[in-house]
């Protein structure tokens, strides 16, 4: 909703809430325990249940203020994910006690504020210049519990601000350049700048051209930076004919990727009600952050035990580089 105040500012504010319940999952888990001996041959089902929701809410004031267009919110949400997997019967003893069945809730909290500011610098014939400035602050909370042996409960907090600036002009009639800046300090990594140039021509009222360059930062999500397990599942090796018990943990010297983007593209309106464009990109990532591939662990030998068994210890790294490009394309049609 949105509402007056005085004569030129206006409030807003929006609720939203979702929540999800996909299908259950059942797999024939009989073949999963034949590598113990101290399991019968008991027919089993097991049934993956994943239930997710989530909430949030905004509020906000945005109107002129000394030449100036100021926009400014506050935010608040959470989202919770449940993953559960039973055994139907849902009681059966053999199988009470593997780590697999345990439940893992994750909560998520995200809390936010929001400055953003713009005004015309000047009006020449070619097309107005503009400037705007923002500033953000967010903190990010994560909490998960898993019922397995040495996992437990865990939480993590992080707070980020950012500072934001960008500059529009045009270069001549119809062609118009942007650059923008940006500079975020972490928590718990530090701070890292970025930029951003782009490039549009639109020589007809019905053709765009546009392109652009920029550097880009993501940061380890709260769970890859953390040493205990987080995550806990079975999968199945087909060569031995037996389970593989994998768990999940972060390290707390990540480092957050950086990347490299380019692009390039159109947009075409051949007639009112249609429009068409496409763009062709590339992204160069440094410091990728992943978790090795079960088998590669397996077939070097990196398997571990405790008094569950056999396990794979996955834990987050920075992997190395990554380069990938493409094109996204879409059409509309509008009625």
């Amino acid at each position: 909703g949105e509402w007056a105040i005085g004569s030129q500012w206006t409030g807003f504010g929006h609720l939203l809430g979702t929540h999800e319940t996909p299908p259950n999952i059942t797999t024939d888990g009989t073949q999963a325990w034949l590598a113990d001996a101290s399991i019968a041959r008991t027919p089993v089902l097991l049934a993956q249940t994943d239930p997710q929701s989530m909430q949030q809410w905004r509020v906000g004031l945005k109107g002129p203020w000394q030449q100036w267009d100021v926009l400014a919110s506050a935010s608040s949400g959470q989202a919770r994910q449940q993953h559960t997997l039973v055994t139907l019967p849902e009681r059966w003893d053999p199988l009470a006690a593997l780590p697999i069945l345990a439940e893992q809730r994750h909560q998520t909290r995200l809390q936010t504020l929001n400055v953003q500011a713009q005004r015309e610098l000047d009006s020449p014939p070619q097309g107005p210049r503009t400037l705007s400035l923002g500033w953000q602050w967010l903190q990010e909370s994560l909490a998960t519990h898993t019922s397995t042996s040495g996992a437990g409960d865990w939480q993590g907090q992080r707070q980020q601000w950012a500072v934001h600036a960008e500059f529009k002009t045009p270069l001549a009639e119809r062609h118009e350049w942007t650059a923008s800046l940006r500079h975020d300090h972490l928590s718990d990594l530090g701070g890292t700048p970025t930029a951003q140039m782009g490039w549009k021509w639109r020589p007809a009222t019905d053709f765009l051209m546009r392109a652009s360059l920029g550097t880009g930062l993501r940061a380890p999500g709260l769970d890859q930076l953390s040493p205990q397990i987080t995550h806990n599942w079975l999968m199945w090796d087909p060569i031995r004919q037996t389970t593989l018990r994998i768990q999940r943990r972060g390290q707390a010297n990540l480092k957050a990727e950086q990347s490299t983007h380019t692009s390039w593209g159109f947009r075409l309106e051949p007639h009112p009600r249609w429009t068409l464009g496409a763009d062709l990109w590339h992204l160069d990532v440094r410091q990728t952050i992943g978790y090795p591939d079960p088998a590669i662990q397996q077939a070097a030998g990196l398997m571990r035990s405790d008094a569950q068994g056999p396990y794979l210890d996955a834990v987050a790294t920075n992997l190395g580089r990554s380069r990938k490009q493409g094109i996204d394309f879409d059409t509309e049609w509008r009625v």
